[in-house]
């Protein structure tokens, strides 16, 4: 007989989606989650070939994580915002998946 131990709920599925991000502002691609919901993963992908993201975990801050073109960047446990700037005036798509209960 085998035990699994874990310390946070099995994932059954993701939710995805593609936003666009730009360099003319900061753009918040996912909200606070509500006191009752646990974030497991938060995933955030530079689908551009050519344009810095950067990644910024907070509400209120102006500066964030580099994710240099074709990368990405997660966080596990996470429940805050998640927004997003780039270093180009060209429109950049952002790929964002999250998983939570």
């Amino acid at each position: 007989m085998s035990y699994i131990s874990t310390s946070s709920p099995f994932i059954r599925t993701f939710t995805h989606s593609d936003v666009s991000a730009d360099n003319t502002g900061i753009t918040q691609i996912l909200a606070a989650a509500s006191a009752t919901e646990k974030r497991i993963i938060v995933f955030v992908q530079n689908k551009s070939a050519t344009a810095n993201l950067y990644v910024i975990y907070s509400a209120t801050a102006s500066v964030g994580i580099l994710v240099p073109p074709l990368s990405n960047t997660s966080i596990e446990n996470y429940t805050g915002a998640v927004r997003v700037i780039t270093d180009s005036a060209t429109a950049s798509t952002v790929h964002l998946a999250y998983a939570q209960v």
